[in-house]
């Protein structure tokens, strides 16, 4: 019966890849994958397809469970709609007579039109202990607020956003260390393990769906530039969390006022905390010092090593590097 089931695969960015890479070699081929369309990026504006197609077009259409996944020109039927609600859409899926719907990192709330299609329902993957954490951006927000603990949710997809019936959940303890690369990586391979798992369990209805505590239910909306300024009244331990959340994207930053009183963007890649060191004591202030030859950023309660850092248009460098070019125009 299982590997008989019928599934569409909902998905875009790598969080999905990997998931479909997991569905793959547990044997759990997608009929349909569905993913957003292409875009034109960079400066060139080149138009390039989504990290799902590309998956999707590379993965053979079936294999042994166990064996390695291979490439080739028989990839899986990839579908790129602009919209869920086109009619085209709604018919391709329903042409496949689908059992069931698996949805990881799509980024569009799918319509009770195409949810009431599957008559297994559709699972949605979730990188939060739901219902903390609803929405578009609970890793970062875990870690911005320094939290002890996190997790990945399956739940039965309703037309509310991840507010649906909890199927599986999966827990992990947070060192306070974690960048949001490493925890990305780290939920997306729990979470496709435990999808794997889950799937076989829903099918032969031995998982009995529980409500979630919809008091309890908290929303994290989606961060811009402006959430990664790092400002004079942070803490150590809050700048430390905003550099190990938005470092990448979309951005952590100090505002810098330059020798020619221009003001210019320092961007924060990589840091770590400097634990009672003396000379905060005698250094008055906040904001970046030379320390022992290092990149120090002092902070209301404590201060920051600054080991990767990108100045506005420049490439990124170590903490001395930029020492080197840039310390009579601002320390």
């Amino acid at each position: 019966m299982l590997l008989n089931t019928k599934l569409v695969f909902f998905g875009g960015n790598q969080l999905s890849v990997t998931v479909l890479k997991n569905l793959v070699e547990a044997g759990f081929k997608p009929s349909l994958v569905i993913t957003s369309p292409d875009e034109p990026i960079g400066k060139k504006k080149t138009l390039t397809s989504p990290p799902l197609k590309i998956a999707a077009q590379n993965l053979k259409s079936r294999r042994k469970v166990g064996t390695p996944i291979a490439e080739g020109a028989s990839g899986l039927t990839t579908l790129q709609p602009k919209s869920l609600k086109d009619g085209e859409v709604k018919e391709k899926i329903k042409s496949i007579k689908p059992d069931i719907g698996i949805v990881a990192a799509y980024g569009k709330i799918i319509p009770k039109e195409i949810l009431d299609i599957f008559p297994k329902g559709v699972l949605n993957l979730h990188p939060s202990l739901l219902p903390k954490y609803r929405g578009p951006s609970p890793i970062q927000t875990a870690i911005l607020n320094n939290d002890f603990d996190t997790g990945v949710s399956i739940i039965l997809l309703d037309e509310q956003m991840d507010h649906g019936q909890i199927l599986a959940q999966e827990k992990i303890k947070l060192t306070g260390q974690e960048y949001f690369s490493e925890l990305y990586e780290k939920l997306t391979e729990l979470g496709g393990k435990l999808l794997v798992k889950t799937i076989p369990l829903w099918l032969e209805k031995k998982i009995s769906p529980k409500e979630q505590d919809h008091a309890k239910a908290s929303i994290c909306g989606k961060l811009n530039w402006s959430d990664g300024k790092i400002k004079a009244q942070d803490t150590a331990e809050k700048a430390y969390a905003k550099i190990r959340a938005l470092g990448v994207e979309p951005g952590c930053y100090l505002e810098l006022r330059m020798g020619n009183n221009e003001l210019r963007i320092l961007k924060i890649i990589k840091a770590r905390p400097l634990l009672n060191s003396q000379f905060i004591i005698h250094n008055s202030g906040t904001g970046l010092r030379e320390e022992n030859k290092e990149l120090v950023l002092i902070c209301q309660n404590g201060a920051l090593l600054l080991e990767l850092v990108q100045p506005e248009g420049k490439k990124i460098m170590s903490g001395k590097e930029f020492l080197n070019g840039y310390r009579n125009k601002i320390i």
